[in-house]
This record gives C-alpha cells, sequence and structure tokens, in this order.
C-alpha cells in the first residue's frame, strides 16, 4: 500500500484489532485524531483482507506478517492493541524491529498471561491460564474445535453468567477456530522460550524451490525431548476442513539414536482419514453400476515422523515413515489389500528468512547558518 508524502509526514499511531475484528475497529480512533496524524489500522493475519499464506504460531511470526502493512513508516511509532493485538503490540514494543521506534504503548485488555509470572501471588493465575493452553491445543490437534470452543467461553466467561450463544455465532467462532482459540495455546511468544523455536520452510527432497512449501516449527527442548507444529498452508485448509482435521498441528517427540521420533494415535488418526480420502473416489470409480461394495478404509499399519535437525540448526530434515493399505473391492468376488504407500518421504528445509532489519532514515546534515 502507498501513501503520500503528506501522510508520511505525519505522527503515526499504528493500532491492532482484537480477534474475531480487523483494521475497520478503528475507524472512530482515526475520526478523532483528526487531520494530524496519519494511522495505519491493519488487519491480523487470517482477518479481513489478510489471507495469510502461512499460519502465524508466534507473536513474532504475526509481526513479520504485519509487515507488508507497515513496513512504509519511516518515523517514530504511537502504537495501540486491544485484546489480542495488545499481545502483539506488546510484543512489537518490546522484541522486534520496531521496538526502539515506539513512542507510546496503549494496551486495551490486552492478553498477557504471562506477565503474571513476575508476581508469586499471580502466579497460580498463570498456571490456570497454561493448563487452558495446553487442554485447548490438545482438542484443536484432535480436531475437536467445538470441544476446545467451550473450554475456551468457560474461561472466559469466569464466574459470570453463562450467556447462551446463539448457533451464528458458534458458528463463527468455529469456523474462526486457529485465528480465535487457538490464540489461547500460544501466547508464550511473549517469554524467552519462543526464541528456541526455529521456524523451517519445508519442501519434498528434490523439489527445493520448485513447489509451495509448507511451514513447520521445531523447538529440541534438551537432548531428550522436542516438539514439531506443522502448518500445512492456506492451500489445504479446505480440504483439512472438510475432514474434520485442523491445518496445524503439534505432536511431542521423543529422541531416539540419533534422531527424534514421533509415533502416536493423532498421527496415526491423521494419516488414516487422509488416506482414505485419497483412496475412496478411484476405488469407487472402477466398481460397476450399483456395486453394493462399501467405501475402503486405510488401514494404517505404521506412521511415525524422524525428525533430525542439523547441529547448527541450518537445516531440518523431516522423514515420514508410512505403510498404509487398503481393502480395494472388486466387481467380483472378496476386496484384494493392496499397498497405498509403503515406505519413507523426506522433506528438507531451512530456516525461514526473516524481513530485513528497518534501517533508520538518513538524517539530513543541519543547514550552515551564514555569516
Amino acid at each position: 500500500m502507498a501513501y503520500s508524502d503528506e501522510a508520511l509526514s505525519k505522527r503515526c499511531v499504528i493500532a491492532l484489532h482484537c480477534s474475531l475484528g480487523s483494521g475497520r475497529q478503528w475507524t472512530r480512533l482515526a475520526e478523532e485524531l483528526g487531520e494530524n496524524y496519519h494511522v495505519i489500522a491493519p488487519d491480523i493475519s487470517g482477518y479481513g483482507g489478510n489471507t495469510a499464506a502461512f499460519f502465524p504460531t508466534t507473536l513474532a511470526d504475526e509481526i513479520d506478517q504485519l509487515d507488508d502493512q507497515i513496513r512504509h513508516v519511516t518515523g517514530p511509532i504511537h502504537l495501540v492493541g486491544h485484546s489480542y493485538g495488545g499481545a502483539v503490540a506488546f510484543k512489537m514494543a518490546t522484541a522486534s524491529p520496531y521496538a526502539n521506534r515506539i513512542r507510546s504503548l496503549t494496551l486495551i485488555e490486552p492478553v498477557l498471561p504471562t506477565l503474571l509470572c513476575d508476581n508469586a501471588a499471580d502466579r497460580r493465575l498463570h498456571d490456570q491460564f497454561a493448563d487452558l493452553s495446553r487442554a485447548i491445543y490438545a482438542d484443536l490437534c484432535k480436531g475437536s474445535d467445538v470441544e476446545a470452543l467451550d473450554k475456551f467461553l468457560s474461561f472466559w466467561r469466569g464466574s459470570g453468567p453463562a450467556d447462551k450463544l446463539s448457533n451464528e455465532a458458534r458458528q463463527r467462532l468455529t469456523r474462526a477456530r486457529p485465528r480465535t482459540i487457538g490464540h489461547a495455546a500460544r501466547l508464550d511468544g511473549i517469554t524467552p522460550a519462543a526464541a528456541e523455536e526455529i521456524a523451517y520452510l519445508m519442501y519434498i527432497r528434490g523439489t527445493e524451490g520448485k513447489t509451495t512449501p509448507f511451514r513447520v516449527l521445531w523447538h529440541e527442548r534438551d537432548d531428550a525431548n522436542g516438539r514439531i507444529t506443522i502448518d500445512f498452508g492456506a492451500g489445504y485448509e479446505a480440504f483439512l476442513k472438510k475432514l474434520g482435521l485442523p491445518r496445524v498441528v503439534a505432536y511431542e517427540a521423543q529422541h531416539r539414536t540419533g534422531e527424534f521420533v514421533v509415533r502416536n494415535d493423532e498421527l496415526v488418526r491423521l494419516v488414516k482419514i487422509v488416506c482414505t480420502e485419497i483412496v475412496r473416489p478411484p476405488e469407487r470409480a472402477g466398481l460397476a453400476p450399483g456395486a453394493p461394495a462399501a467405501p475402503p478404509e486405510a488401514d494404517v499399519k505404521a506412521a511415525l515422523l524422524l525428525i533430525t535437525p542439523a547441529p547448527d540448526k541450518s537445516e531440518l530434515e523431516v522423514t515420514v515413515r508410512l505403510h498404509v493399505s487398503y481393502p480395494a473391492p472388486q466387481k467380483s468376488g472378496p476386496p484384494i489389500v493392496k499397498d497405498f504407500v509403503n515406505g519413507d518421504i523426506v522433506f528438507v528445509g531451512q530456516p525461514e528468512p526473516k524481513p530485513p532489519a528497518e534501517t533508520p532514515p538518513a538524517q539530513k546534515p543541519p543547514a550552515r547558518k551564514s555569516r
């Protein structure tokens, strides 16, 4: 978006909206401030007109995805944030390329549970929020959107009256699931622990730079444990949603003889659902009209992830080891068991490039006084 020199010369206000909102939330603010201020009210990724290619998983990611909308700002910034936008604003003001240019910070009902860790008396409140986050994240990874929504709303109401949401409101919240409920599960982006996560752009080996990558966050907690978060990307979101699966999944990994291994029931469930959907159409097309045979269902004999990070974190290799078979219906006689896949699919990636650090505008030399 281009702005005139006149707009850029005004005092700048960046205002970040709440979950389920958009930049239009700040229309009245812009009117009240008047012509002496240049108000920028960007859409946070996934809201309004900001259709992000990747689902941000930390507050730093959110700021990176706002870069196209705010990078033109070259001077001091007055920053405003509401609710989740307040959490993003806090991160922007304390740990981002824009931090040294923030002149004022206004937070309205910011969602910043990690600040409760600074006070022993408040620590129990943080722990309650952390427990909620883990429970919500587990539901989202299983595709249990309704259960996640109920947990989120119950906590947010607190001891207040349990006002019943309309069906339309529930559907809207559920559709925005990773964008809204999921925010509660990833506010640790404010803490130093988030810096230990590394984002990689992954390709099937041999297709690097030729296909659209997907995004993986790898967090090596210690020598024995890690966590991988996979964002399949916007291109697969509609397909996964149709199957009742989340776009973003996360798995715990344990170290085994030189690599980290993911082997759990949720991974098996995802593989089973996806493979069943893929094999059904072609196999059913081969049946005679009116054939009574049931559509085939995939049988997952093995599904695990083998994760090998480079010692210097410059590359990540993820091997998906699968053995999936299915009963192929026949025009006559019993089904024949066939392998759908039996082997390894290897993905490789390098750390996601960060936006270039902004350089402050050149200062004009002071005018020389004539004698």
